[in-house]
Formats: C-alpha cells, structure tokens, sequence
C-alpha cells in the first residue's frame, strides 16, 4: 500500500510535529470504535520532510477528508481549574430605554407612516416596527407626513434625498430628554449596580450619559433580585453567547455532538466551583483532581495525565506544551482548542488540504495571533530589517486541533512518578531545563527555559507501539536521572532511550516580549553510537553522580530571580557541556572543565553564597578519572597544556613507607580550601578542620607556582619523598619557554585550575635510557641546578639504599623570589647535588662502575660569581613545573661535568 506522504506536518516546527502524532492518535482512538484504525502507520520520513501514513481504512486524501467531516470526535477533555477554560458561564446584564414610550408613539403615527411609504416592501417593514433600538428607523416617503403626534422621548427628523426628484425622509430616534431620564434612573440604583456588575474603569468609561443601552459582565448574580423596577427601563439577565468565552454555551448546542463530550463537559462544569474554591472550602486539590480524573470518559484521561502532575506533583512548571496548566497569556488553551472545533468543523475539507497534505493554495483562512505555544512562528518572526516577517508558516484551525491532540499523548507514567513522590518530569519524559533565564517583557527573570527532545522514526510504527514508548521511557546517566537538557544529549549517545529512533529534535522555549514562551526550534541529533560522547560520560561519571548541578537551584526576591541567584553558573556549565556533548575537543573538554571549576572556587571561599544553594554547605564530587580524559586529550598539542597539565597532576595523600599516608593534599587543595576524601571525593571542611594548604590567588601565575612550591615542599618534610611528584611532567623544551616568558601565562592558570578537577594518579616511571643529543639545549644554570635538586630529592630509592634527602633552605631561598638571595639558593642546591649525586647521562664513554655522579663530576658555581638570565621571580614557577622523566638527564647534564672528555683527557696523560 503507498503511503500518504503530509508534506503539512514537518519534524522541525512544534506544531507541525505534534500535528503528525496527532495524526496518528485521532485514527486510532478519536472516532467511533468502528471508524477508527488501531493499525494506522505512521512514520517520518527526514528527506522529503514530511510525515507518513499509512492506514487501511483511510488510505487515500478523499477518505482522510472523509474521517474528519464525518467520524472525528475530538478529546472531551475541559480544564475546570482554569478560569478562561470557559466552564463558567458568563453571564451579562443589559439595560435599554423601555418600549413603552416607542409603542404609544407608534401606534398613533404608523398608519399614516404606512399610507404615505412608496412600495409593499417599505409598508411591511413599517407594520412590523415594534421596537426602536439604539440606531435610528428610517422610512422614505411618497409624499410629507404632516399629521404626526409628537411624543417627548422620541425625535423625530425630517429631511429629503438626493435624487433629482427628492423625496421626503422621516427618521424616528430616542431623544435626549429619554436618554438622560434612562441614565438617571440606572444612577439612582448605583450601590446596588455596583455589586451586580464591577465597576473597572473601562465600565466607567462606557456608564455615561447618552447611550439607549448598556451592557456589563455580571459580578453577583444575586444582586440582580435585589434590583427594584426602574421607572423607563427595561433590564435582562442573559448567558453570553457571543465572544470566546461563550464557546462551550455554544459547543453544548452543537447538534452532532457525541455522548461523551456532553457528559465530560457537565462533569467539568460540575467541577468547577470546587476547583476554585478548593482553599476556601478545606479541600485538598489533589484529592479533587483524582476525583475529577476517576469521572472523565476513557479518553479525556489521557488528556488530563498530561496535565496532572503540574497541578499535584512539587514542581508545577514542568509542562511547556501546556504553559501554566493550559493558560497561554491571556488566553487558554483548551478554550481555544474547542472554539477552532467549532469555527472549523464545517471546513475540515479544504483544512485537511492545506494542513495535512500541505496544499497551500488551498482557499482556507489562516489564523493569526492564536498559534500559542505550538505555531509561534504563525504570528511573527524576530524582527529582520524594517518589521516584523508574518505568516513564515501559517496555519489554520485543524493545525492547532491537531496539535493539541499530538500534546495529549504526550503524558509520561502519572500513576509511578506520583506514587513514588518523585521530582521528576512525569508529564512527558523528554522535557528538560535548559538553564537559559526566561525572562518577562520587563527582562526579570521568571524562571529557566525548557527545551523538549521529540524522537523521530523511520520505521512504521503504530500510536499504540509509541505510547508505550512515551509512558515507560526513562532517560538516565550513570548514577542518576536525567534533568537537564545537555544530559539529555549525553545520555541519548549512552543507553536506553534511542529505541530504534534515527533521531531526536529538540525544542526550547524562551520568552519573547510576552508572558507566554516563544518556541524555538533546536538541534536534530542523529541516534547513532559515539564512541567519544561515551568517553565524555564516563569522564563526567563523578559530577552526575553528585548531583553537582542539582544545588544550583534559583534564590527568589519576590516574584523575581535574585542578582545573587546561583541558577546561572549552572547555565554557563550546562552551556560548555552542551559545546562539549556535540563535539567533544580538547578545546572545549578543556572549557567545561573551566565552567566547573569556577562555581567549585565560589563555593570553596564565599559563605554567603554557599547560604543560597540547595543544602546551604555546598556539594562537591570525587575526582573526575583521568583515562577518559587523556584520551579526550590525546590529539592536543599545545605547550601551554603540558605544563597546566603537569602542575594540576602533581599528587597528594601519597603511602610513605612506614604506612601512614601524606597530609598533603593534591594539587586542587594548593588551589582551594578542599579536602580529599577517599570515600566520598573532594569536601569543603569546617572551620576547625581546614587544611591551610590552598596558597593560589588566581592573580600572578608565577607568585602562586612560587607559594605552591614552598608549602607543598615544607608541609611535606616529613614525608619520604617532596610533595611535588606527578606522572604527566612537561616537556623541558616548553618549561623553557616559560622560563623565557613566551607561553600565555593566564591560559596556563586557567587550565592548570581546570585539569585539577581530574584525579590524576601517580605512578613511579621506569627510568628511560639517557640519548645524546647533537644540539644541546641552553639551559640556564640556575634553572638547572634547582630544578636537579628537586629532582634528586623526588626521587625513586630502592628499599635497600633509601637515604632521606632534604635541603629546604635552597627552597626557601628560590621562593624569595630575589636575585640577592637566587645565588645563594643556587650554591646551596650544587653543594646538596654534589654529596647526593645524580644518576650518571651519559652511556657512551662513561665508566661502567660509576652509576651516579657526585662531588668532582658536579659543576661548582661560586655564589658570588654567579650572573643569571633567568627572571628571579619565574625561576621559582619554572622549578615548580614537573618535568617529564625523559628530559631529567639533561638537567643531569647540565650539573655534571662530561665524562667522555674526562676519558679522553686521562688516556692522553
């Protein structure tokens, strides 16, 4: 069997997706049992851009036309807790100028206004004029009517036309005497017409004298009986039925209705009252909402599950299709949704053209300024260039009829989210934060923005096969359920939600100058297996299992989100993980990290804004694994990196051989006040407890390498080797940069706090082979000679030749940061070299017996010859940038006197 290729239903505008759910949904249970194809087929097809049917029993447009003009039977489903869902009738008063005073007149001046009328036509109308309404009767004569008896409350006006041949024209109005004696009647009875109708200044405007009549909106319906008859006034109590809020008068007197609509509109009408007075009568809403649930007909209880937990469950906000439970502005949904019914339901022929099959010279009248919050675009684009672009997709009244259906079935498991308590997005299992403020038409933030992810497929699919999937769905990540929407895409890549699906569109809702959000259309991600957003999970496993983000939660001032409000360093993060999800580069990995790590140092230094998270301490997480990060980093090539990579991996909390472990934490507590738990990851101590390691000012790069290396180097005196080891060393070529300050300090800072967060761990090198080198690099002597001794000092000793190595003072020295103290400080690091020794770098040439290299084969550098090119106060951060093992024996080299000319020199002799 062809498909039906809806070229009107598109993947990538809200409304026009949910129309082809909505679609599938109507065929399957929105008509008689009979009428309706449980089997129907419908299915996406990405190239075309459209949606595809297929159905039996409405396989061609002619017999799909047929299914709406003649079986569709809408969802009755009514929102009685909603004051615009038009469930209470509106009720209006009208007062006008009593006929008496017309009929007295007319019934001595119409015989002679018959006689002298010119046709048959004009003598019936005048027979028939009992009444005299608020515009003036005309009659145009055959000849002058002189014998008419005035009466005081009617004017009369005598003209002539403008033919060649005038005629005599009479014209009978109210007069002025009548009009004001009317309005000082109803003046007289102003206490009580205040209490039937209120008196807003636009009542006000329209209660003055000169009008025959005055119609208002009913306050009280019971001062109305109190009322007295009013001398030249006649006065009626009336059901509105006319306006937006007469549609469900209107939908009730709707000849074909089916029986369930009527009952559910009894039912929420019988409702109602109780909804809105719930408080006052002390009852409880949810119990009131069960109830109302338990009465609906079958099908309007899959409606009203896409509403439910917005109404019951702790966080009522969470459904963006149906905004606020159905208000969109300063209209509702529902009342909107049964008003397209009835002024479309005559025209499903030509609709069913232009909004399915997507023939746009259809001759259907598109609406505008009602698409809310589904056909956004329907009103108005962004502003481009001189105005406003309208109509860029325009739609009619089964566009949105259809929309709303596709949003009905778009309900998650009620029953399991509510009886579990849960905070949850229950109403639809693809609705997210974004984080992004949504803001007002005053830009005061009310909230954050959703986005909705809506799977597409390329498969014939059935409503009931997809229900199935949207009731039961769960979107998770390791450790935790998904909340916002670039987990959503994280998780998507990972486990469990992609179904078979060939891809998701998402949608974000913002405001746009409106109180209603304005639908933005979003990515489309393909479902397909990635390795590296697999690796980005796992990478972040630690963060998610915390619920990190989850403390970030909006500081309220009134109505409005406050300045100090911590929700928005959530949105920075979620921003540079979203970056991160879709392309995981070291450039942006390295700026999520960057994201992270600013929110952990506001959390680690500011008490008042640790006041406003959700559990008022702050919550940290375990470091991040470092496998998963290197190989998001394996292609990164950037001298900057190696170094912030060395520092940030230089470890703590090391196992002394004595069994103890270190006190001194890795290199994230040198930067914040945290400590290191193995149990449950990096925490912020208490007062009592501090650590006092954290030296980093985030200022001066240098002076903080400078404070690191003295505090880890004395905090960890009595430990069997300085706190300054690290697996992931920097290349001595760009360590030399540094020293000759060509490298981009800030991003060497900025990185170095980032790659903290990884929990980088330790292991002792096997000791590579030394080389030679045709081209020696010029390493400067002060550098080499301090940068040696911490080496010397770090390193490895078999457990028969250990021998403790300390010399703070050339430390203490170096970390002045003075040239009148850097001699010193380099003397003392050679004398230390020299009874320490190093290992021996040279393999050609050198003695077989001498493993190291100490006293004579040290160089000897007089403190008081010494005249240096490094900086004195980046020397000290250079010393502090661990070297990658490979590079040590050029230090050595640089300390030692050569061998091989030693060699060379004896066998001369």
């Amino acid at each position: 069997m062809e498909p039906l290729h809806l070229y009107g239903c598109r993947h990538d505008i809200l409304g026009h997706y949910l129309k082809g759910i909505g679609l599938l949904r109507t065929l399957s249970q929105c008509a008689d049992e009979n009428r309706r194809d449980p089997e129907a087929e419908g299915w996406w097809d990405l190239e075309r851009g459209c949606f595809c049917l297929c159905s039996e029993k409405y396989s061609t447009k002619k017999k799909l036309t047929e299914f709406f003009t003649e079986h569709y039977q809408p969802t009755p489903f009514f929102s009685p807790w909603n004051r615009g869902g038009g469930l209470d009738e509106k009720k209006e008063v009208v007062f006008s100028i009593d006929q008496n005073s017309w009929r007295e007149f007319w019934t001595k001046n119409r015989d002679e206004i018959v006689r002298l009328t010119l046709n048959q036509t004009n003598r019936k109308k005048a027979e028939a004029c009992s009444e005299l309404y608020d515009k003036p009767i005309k009659f145009m004569l055959s000849g002058e009517a002189t014998d008419l008896v005035e009466h005081s409350d009617i004017k009369i006006e005598k003209s002539q036309s403008k033919y060649k041949r005038p005629k005599p024209i009479v014209q009978f109005s109210w007069s002025d005497a009548a009009k004001e004696s009317f309005f000082n009647a109803l003046e007289t009875e102003r206490e009580i017409l205040e209490k039937l109708i209120k008196f807003t200044d636009a009542v006000k405007r329209k209660f003055v004298k000169g009008k025959t009549k005055y119609c208002f909106n009913v306050q009280d319906e019971k001062a109305f009986e109190s009322l007295s008859n009013l001398p030249g006034v006649r006065k009626e109590m009336r059901t509105k039925e006319s306006g937006k809020k007469a549609v469900m008068a209107n939908l009730e007197k709707n000849p074909i209705n089916p029986p369930e609509l009527i009952e559910a509109l009894k039912t929420g009408r019988s409702f109602f009252s109780r909804l809105q007075d719930f408080k006052k009568n002390g009852a409880n809403i949810r119990t009131l909402l069960e109830e109302f649930r338990e009465s609906m007909p079958s099908l309007a209880v899959e409606g009203m599950d896409t509403v439910f937990t917005t109404r019951v469950a702790d966080r009522t906000h969470d459904n963006p299709l149906f905004l606020n439970r159905g208000n969109a502005g300063n209209a509702e949904i529902f009342l909107t949704f049964w008003d397209y019914f009835l002024k479309t339901k005559n025209r499903f022929a030509e609709m069913v053209e232009h909004a399915l099959i997507g023939d746009e010279s259809a001759h259907v009248p598109t609406k505008d300024g009602k698409g809310m919050p589904f056909f956004p675009d329907a009103i108005k684009t962004y502003n481009i260039g001189l105005g406003w672009v309208t109509e860029k997709y325009p739609f009619n009244g089964l566009d949105y009829i259809l929309a709303v259906e596709g949003a009905f079935a778009m309900r998650g498991s009620v029953a399991r989210t509510l009886a579990a308590n849960s905070k949850r997005f229950a109403a639809f299992p693809f609705v997210f934060d974004s984080c992004e403020d949504m803001v007002d038409d005053a830009n005061e933030v009310k909230g954050t923005a959703k986005v909705l992810w809506f799977p597409l497929w390329d498969r014939r699919t059935t409503f009931s096969e997809l229900s199935s999937f949207i009731s039961d769905s769960q979107t998770r990540l390791p450790g935790k359920e998904v909340r916002f929407g670039v987990e959503f895409v994280r998780a998507l890549n990972a486990q469990g939600v992609d179904a078979g699906f060939s891809g998701w569109q998402e949608f974000r809702f913002k405001m746009k100058a409106s109180r209603v959000p304005w639908v933005t259309t979003g990515r489309y991600i393909k479902a397909a297996f990635r390795v590296d957003a697999i690796r980005l999970n796992r990478a972040l496993h630690p963060l998610d299992e915390s619920r990190f983000l989850d403390q970030f939660k909006i500081k309220w001032n009134g109505s409005k989100a406050s300045v100090r409000s911590p929700h928005r360093l959530r949105a920075k993060i979620n921003a540079a993980m979203e970056t991160a999800a879709h392309e995981p580069t070291a450039p942006h990995c390295l700026n999520l990290l960057g994201a992270i790590f600013r929110p952990c140092r506001q959390i680690a230094v500011s008490k008042s804004f640790r006041k406003d998270l959700l559990n008022k301490k702050g919550i940290f997480f375990r470091p991040l694994p470092a496998e998963y990060w290197n190989e998001l980093f394996a292609d990164f090539d950037e001298p900057e990196f190696y170094i912030a990579r060395a520092l940030a991996s230089i470890s703590g909390l090391r196992k002394q051989r004595d069994g103890t472990y270190s006190k001194t934490l890795p290199m994230l507590g040198s930067i914040l006040p945290l400590k290191l738990s193995r149990a449950t990851g990096w925490y912020l101590p208490n007062e009592d407890d501090r650590s006092n390691q954290d030296v980093w000012s985030s200022t001066d790069l240098c002076f903080d390498l400078a404070a690191v290396l003295a505090r880890r180097y004395m905090d960890s005196l009595g430990d069997d080797r300085p706190a300054l080891l690290s697996k992931y060393g920097a290349p001595l070529n760009d360590v030399l940069a540094f020293l000759r300050g060509e490298l981009d300090d800030q991003l060497i800072a900025q990185w170095t706090e980032s790659l903290s967060l990884i929990g980088w761990q330790f292991s002792d090198p096997e000791e590579p082979l030394a080389e030679e080198e045709k081209d020696l690099l010029a390493i400067p002597p002060e550098y080499a000679a301090l940068r040696t001794l911490v080496e010397v000092e770090c390193e490895w000793q078999k457990e028969d030749e250990i021998k403790k190595r300390r010399s703070q003072q050339p430390i203490s020295l170096l970390c002045q940061r003075s040239f009148s103290s850097l001699p010193l400080a380099v003397s003392e690091a050679l004398r230390w070299i020299a009874i320490w020794g190093v290992p021996n770098p040279y393999r050609d040439g050198a003695e077989p017996e001498k493993k190291r290299l100490a006293g004579r084969d040290i160089i000897n550098l007089e403190a008081t010859s010494l005249s240096f090119s490094a900086d004195a106060a980046r020397l000290a951060a250079a010393v502090c940038i661990p070297l990658h093992c490979r590079d040590r024996h050029k230090l050595f080299k640089a300390v030692s006197i050569p061998q091989t000319n030693k060699i060379s020199a004896t066998m001369s002799n």
